[in-house]
Parts: C-alpha cells; sequence; structure tokens
C-alpha cells in the first residue's frame, strides 16, 4: 500500500518533525526508540527514570539522565537543554546555520506522562522544542501509552501534538 512506511528512519527525516511514540506496554516502544537513536544521528540524551544500566549501554553514562527514578536530575537537565535552545536561537539569528552546525541533538523521554507529573520543566521543555528545536536541529521524541494532548504536557493544545510530530 502507498501508506505503507517501509524506512521509518528516512520517514521521520523526510517529515523534519519529532516523533511521538504511542503504544501499550510491551509493544515495543523503548526497542524501536533504541534503533532510532542509532540511525537518526546527532548527540543522544535520554530522560529515563526507569532505564536499566543496559537499556543505553552505548551511549556515554553522562547521557542517561534519570536513572533510579532521578526526577531531580531530569527536570534539571530539561532546563539546561531550554536555555541551550535560546542560546541556539541567538547564535543561529546572530551569524546563520554554520554556527549551529556540530550542535545537533536527539532527545529522548521515555514515559512522557510521568515526567509532566514530576518535572516542571517537562511540558515547557516539549513545548518549546516542538515548536523552535527543528530549525535549531534539536530532534526530540517523546514516548506515552496514548496520544492524548495531556500525556504528553500539552493541555488544550492537541494541534501542536499532531502538527509538530509523527505519531
Amino acid at each position: 500500500p502507498d501508506n505503507l512506511i517501509t524506512d521509518p528512519v528516512s520517514y521521520i527525516q523526510n517529515k523534519q518533525k519529532h516523533v511521538a511514540l504511542v503504544g501499550g506496554t510491551g509493544d515495543g516502544k523503548s526497542t524501536f526508540t533504541q534503533f532510532l537513536s542509532s540511525k537518526i544521528g546527532g548527540r543522544v540524551i535520554v530522560y529515563d527514570s526507569d532505564a536499566k544500566p543496559s537499556d543505553w549501554a552505548w551511549l556515554e553514562q553522562r547521557d542517561v539522565i534519570g536513572r533510579k527514578g532521578n526526577f531531580k536530575a531530569i527536570n534539571e537537565a530539561m532546563g539546561n537543554d531550554l536555555s541551550i535552545l535560546e542560546e541556539l536561537v541567538q547564535l543561529r539569528g546572530d551569524e546563520g546555520d554554520k554556527a549551529i552546525q556540530g550542535r545537533e541533538r536527539f532527545l529522548i523521554a521515555e514515559e512522557f506522562p510521568i515526567l509532566v507529573d514530576e518535572c516542571d520543566n517537562a511540558p515547557i521543555w516539549l513545548k518549546k522544542h516542538a515548536k523552535r528545536g527543528r530549525r535549531y536541529k534539536q530532534f526530540i521524541l517523546a514516548i506515552a501509552q496514548n496520544d492524548t494532548a495531556e500525556n504528553f504536557g500539552l493541555q488544550g493544545d492537541k494541534d501542536t501534538l499532531y502538527s509538530c510530530f509523527c505519531l
């Protein structure tokens, strides 16, 4: 069929959208995310409060944030991401696209509804990256078990979810 996606990496890259990965327990969301993280490009940073050491073994330890339920570390790092995004906006505005080359990042947020509940920065992190991040090579993938705007911290703003993300 024409609408069959046979190469999800190319599909996501061609769409130039973020990813909201939705599925039930055991559907392979985390496994698919690990595959994508090895293919998309850029520095991979993972926010995962339930990560086992083997889940992201190919990444540097500093790039897997929140192990053992450390939501404080996740919240702080998401706040830093927002500062980095603003810095990239300034750099690109002053010097153009070349100024942000080599600063590409692939930011992964596992179980986003939990992050919304536990981290004050999570909703604004998602919304600001959704609206501006692609232009500054800050690509995000957020994981949840269903596709309600509330699960992604976007209460009353389902348009952002459906316009800025591949679901």
